[in-house]
C-alpha cells in the first residue's frame, strides 16, 4: 500500500470473503489469526445511497482472552461505495481505476494482547 502496509496472501487456498444482507452470501465471516500481529482489513463494498450516517456493517477483532474491539462501518466517516470516488477520510484509500477503490480499515488494537480472529458482518 502507499502507506507502507503490506499484505500477506496464502500461496494457495481462499483469501477473500464476501458478506451481505442478501441471501446469496453469508451474513458474517470469521478470519482466524495465526499469530500475534496487527490487522488492517482491506475491503471494497457496495453501498445504498440512503444508508448514510448509520452502521452499514461491523468489523470486530476478538482477543484470545475473549474480549472484543469493534469498528462500525459508517458512510461517509470510514466507509463508502467502491464504485464512486472515495468520500471516507479516516482510512487509506487504494484505487483500482479512476473511481473503483478499496479501503484499508484501521482498527485500534492492544499490541500486548494476542488476537484470535476478525469477524466481518452486518
Amino acid at each position: 500500500m502507499p502507506s507502507g502496509i503490506t499484505f500477506l496472501a496464502p500461496a494457495s487456498g481462499k483469501n477473500v470473503a464476501c458478506v451481505s444482507v442478501w441471501e446469496n452470501f453469508q451474513s458474517s465471516f470469521l478470519f482466524p489469526f495465526p499469530a500475534k500481529r496487527a490487522s488492517w482489513p482491506f475491503f471494497s463494498s457496495g453501498h445504498q445511497p440512503h444508508a448514510v450516517r448509520v452502521e452499514n456493517g461491523r468489523l470486530e477483532v476478538e482477543y484470545k482472552d475473549g474480549e472484543r474491539a469493534a469498528v462500525s462501518l459508517v458512510n461517509p466517516v470510514n466507509f463508502d461505495d467502491w464504485l464512486v470516488s472515495a468520500v471516507q477520510q479516516e482510512n487509506e484509500t487504494v484505487y483500482f481505476s479512476d473511481f473503483n477503490h478499496g479501503i484499508v480499515q484501521r482498527i485500534q488494537l492492544d499490541p500486548a494482547r494476542e488476537l484470535r480472529c476478525l469477524e466481518c458482518g452486518q
